[in-house]
């Protein structure tokens, strides 16, 4: 699947159980409660350095099963390995219907248990999942196949960008990570 129907199929998901993972050596044990590293959003997918050269934010509209209405922000992360192949990082939140993200903190909790997850309305976490793709190292795996743990902060949008600050980090794809500052292209 497209990283791009990867990121529709994920602000029209919830999270779901998924296995429970060990605490991979590098990584915090909870990046949802773990400060920010400074300095641009870089990180790794299956060790291999990753820096986003391109960042957009694709706004939808997400219903979840009890009849409540989200905006759905999926985030893309675009970059390249050395090689100039593809590696790409997908993110999906949701808000209130009409609730701008701007200001917001959404958290992802390192845990397979979905009512534990911060909600953005009933039943309704608010960080509906997240994807790696890195075809060089055979990565393919989201928030389904394993668990992770992420804290993003929204700033303020100004025109057609929307500023912002992530670490999200998946122990068991590699001690898989992205952590820094980043400014989104609305799409």
């Amino acid at each position: 699947m497209s990283r791009i129907g990867r990121s529709a199929l994920m602000a029209a998901f919830l999270l779901i159980a998924v296995p429970a993972v060990a605490h991979a050596a590098g990584l915090p044990a909870d990046c949802s409660s773990a400060a920010i590293p400074s300095g641009p959003a870089k990180g790794s997918i299956a060790d291999a350095a990753f820096v986003p050269s391109d960042v957009s934010v694709s706004v939808g509209e997400s219903g979840i099963g009890d009849g409540h209405t989200y905006d759905a922000y999926a985030f893309l992360f675009d970059g390249q390995d050395k090689s100039g192949e593809a590696m790409s990082l997908s993110v999906t939140v949701i808000v209130p219907k009409g609730a701008a993200p701007d200001g917001k903190l959404f958290r992802m909790l390192p845990t397979d248990d979905t009512d534990k997850q911060p909600k953005a309305g009933p039943g309704a976490p608010e960080v509906q999942g997240w994807s790696l793709e890195y075809s060089a190292k055979n990565i393919d795996t989201d928030f389904i196949d394993t668990v992770g743990s992420m804290r993003l902060e929204l700033g303020r949008h100004a025109g057609k960008t929307l500023a912002g600050r992530i670490y999200l980090c998946v122990p068991n794809a590699g001690d898989s990570s992205l952590a820094g500052s980043f400014s989104a292209t609305l799409q």
